[in-house]
Order: structure tokens, then sequence, then C-alpha cells
């Protein structure tokens, strides 16, 4: 008999502490006591919660280019940054896929006529990051890609090289 009991005691402290975390005690303006069921987090939830801001778009070289760029734009051309890549080409055979090549990547910088909406040059700017064979090889398809699409309207700027120069090279064999 004093087992059972046991037990029994055991069972009601039991469903008492699930009872307790299933809901949150809230004491309102006017001391009402509120109890509220606890929100259990979904994993949605959770990696939801594993995100926060970045505290800059740009990197600095990629600032400073940036800078240059607007200045020697004079307001001519609409200047984007980081676009996904497969919304700059698109395929001439529809049999071959190759979207595995273009997805999750991105072009630093797309000049576009901003009378026409033409997207006229795509400009990667190569910093350290660039230097990883990793990198190289995923720069290497982009190359193909890019080259294949837009010829001489793809350029690939090294960080350290003098920015102003080439932009205003550029910007010379631009027509809209």
């Amino acid at each position: 008999m004093p087992s059972i009991l046991v037990v029994v005691i055991l069972i009601i402290i039991i469903f008492k502490v699930i009872k307790d975390k299933q809901s949150q005690v809230i004491v309102s303006q006017d001391s009402k006591v509120i109890e509220e069921p606890k929100i259990e987090l979904t994993y949605l939830d959770k990696v939801a919660l594993n995100y926060q801001p970045k505290n800059y778009f740009f990197t600095q070289s990629e600032l400073i280019f940036f800078k240059i760029l607007e200045e020697e734009n004079n307001e001519r051309f609409l200047i984007l940054s980081k676009v996904r890549f497969e919304d700059l080409i698109s395929r001439k055979d529809k049999t071959i896929s190759g979207r595995g090549y273009v997805k999750s990547k991105h072009v630093d910088f797309v000049i576009i006529c901003k009378n026409t909406g033409k997207i006229h040059t795509l400009i990667e700017l190569d910093g350290n990051s660039h230097n990883g064979y990793k990198q190289q090889n995923l720069d290497d398809v982009k190359n193909k890609i890019a080259n294949s699409a837009y010829k001489d309207r793809f350029h690939r700027i090294k960080v350290g090289s003098d920015f102003r120069v080439q932009i205003r090279d550029i910007f010379s064999t631009i027509s809209c």
C-alpha cells in the first residue's frame, strides 16, 4: 500500500512539472494572473533565430570600388551590386541544364543603361578570397559562362589595382 501511494504522488508531481513547463504565468496590468501556453520552437524557428543582420553590405574593397564607380558614373548608368548570376543570363538550349553552375553565384557589380534597361557590363572584384584553389575553380566556371554570354563586357578587376583607371576604361566602351 505505501508503494502505491508513492507512485501516485510521483505521478501527480510529474503532471504538475509538465503542466508548469507548458504554461507561463503572466501578470496583467490590473494584477490578474493569466496563464499562457508555452510555445515549443520548431526546427524552422530555431533556424530563423540563428540569423542576425550583417553590419556592412560591402567589404572595404567593394565599398572603395563602388564609391569610385559612382563618382565616374555621373548618374549616366544604373549600377547594381551583388546581382544573382541567374538574373543576368538565360540558356540558349533548354535541353542542357547546367543550372548548378550558376545558382547561388552572384556578380559584384552590374552596369545597366538607364534609358533602355540593357545589361551592359559585369564586373567581378578579385580580392584575397579569390586566391584559394576552390574559389579559382568557381571563378573559372563563372568566367567561361560570363565570357560566353557577355564577351568583352565581363571584367575582372584585382583589388590593389588602380580602380579609377579601370573604371574609366570600362565607361569609355559603353554606348547605350
